[in-house]
């Protein structure tokens, strides 16, 4: 973040005594010029009074491999949520600036609302982590799989957000899954997950089963956003996780899969089969697993069902729906 060429800008003046001036300035180039990307330069000012000087400064060079031009509000937010360095984070930085704009009284509103998108960001894969921790704490049923899923993700690693994409299922029943999800660690993160949602990609399922009647009727009221795992904003190739919005009256057939899967109902209340035995209801706030080559079912009743998923290792495994 520095100053571009062109137009004007508002700041603070900062007046120098004749001695300190070489010590100034020796201090600045090294905080400044670190990888030397700015052309420090005298530039015309006014100041509050109306007096005209010359104040110096820094100017991004536009030949700069860091430079990035014009970025829109998404696309800044996912360069701050990735930023990293030996001074902390991206992040970090942009709430320490923002802070000292605030106090000088200059108004900066692009930059709050990149700097909130990346808090809330920042704050769905916080509550998810606790969400984790919380079952591992009350010892849930195969608590040791979620354990191994908080000892497996870096979860101080860079956040990589993927293009937005909405889809209509998640439009039409998002809201309503929230609201039903219970107090505590799982309802923080349906909240902080409603916040975010437009900024996630949606993605629908099971594109080489189409032409199939169930599956058909499946895949338009079903949607998932990835967030670790191959290809998810979290990179990792041993664990996948992901949330699932299935909307109401709908049925998922019959699948099975290699990786042992871990579910934590966030929302809505839904069947589940395990195998071939009986179907049994599973409220908000339930924590539950699938062993390995397990075939497993879901039907959602009046209410939408949103679920966080999760495997651990095997995640090359292929999805096979399981016909009788």
């Amino acid at each position: 973040m520095g100053l571009d060429r062109g137009g004007s800008g508002k700041g603070r003046a900062v007046l120098l005594g004749r001695n300190d001036v070489p010590q100034v300035m020796e201090y600045l180039h090294e905080r400044e010029m670190g990888t030397e990307c700015y052309a420090p330069k005298f530039l015309n000012a006014t100041l509050q009074d109306g007096r005209k000087t010359q104040v110096y400064a820094y100017i991004m060079r536009r030949d700069h491999d860091q430079y990035t031009g014009k970025l829109s509000i998404d696309e800044s937010v996912e360069i701050v949520l990735k930023g990293v360095g030996p001074m902390g984070t991206s992040l970090e930085y942009l709430e320490s600036t923002l802070e000292h704009l605030d106090e000088m009284g200059i108004v900066e509103g692009p930059l709050h609302e990149i700097c909130e998108k990346a808090k809330k960001m920042q704050r769905l894969f916080e509550t998810l982590k606790e969400i984790l921790a919380d079952g591992v704490r009350r010892d849930v049923e195969d608590a040791e799989l979620f354990q191994g899923v908080i000892d497996t993700v870096d979860w101080q690693a860079p956040i990589t957000p993927i293009a937005p994409q909405m889809l209509p299922v998640v439009s039409d029943h998002l809201g309503d899954a929230c609201a039903l999800a219970p107090e505590g660690p799982v309802g923080d993160f349906a909240q902080a997950l409603l916040d975010v949602s437009e900024q996630l990609h949606w993605w629908d399922v099971y594109e080489r089963y189409a032409g199939e009647p169930d599956m058909d009727a499946l895949r338009p009221n079903y949607a998932c956003a990835r967030f670790c795992g191959i290809g998810g904003m979290m990179e990792n190739k041993h664990t996948l996780m992901a949330v699932s919005l299935q909307a109401p009256q709908i049925f998922y057939p019959s699948h099975v899969h290699k990786a042992p899967e871990g579910y934590v109902v966030v929302g809505g209340e839904a069947e589940w089969q395990r195998g071939s035995g009986d179907f049994h209801l599973k409220p908000s706030g339930t924590y539950f697993t699938h062993p390995s080559g397990v075939r497993h079912a879901t039907r959602t009743l009046d209410q939408p069902l949103l679920c966080i998923a999760m495997w651990l290792g095997d995640l090359d495994s292929q999805v096979v729906i399981v016909r009788e």
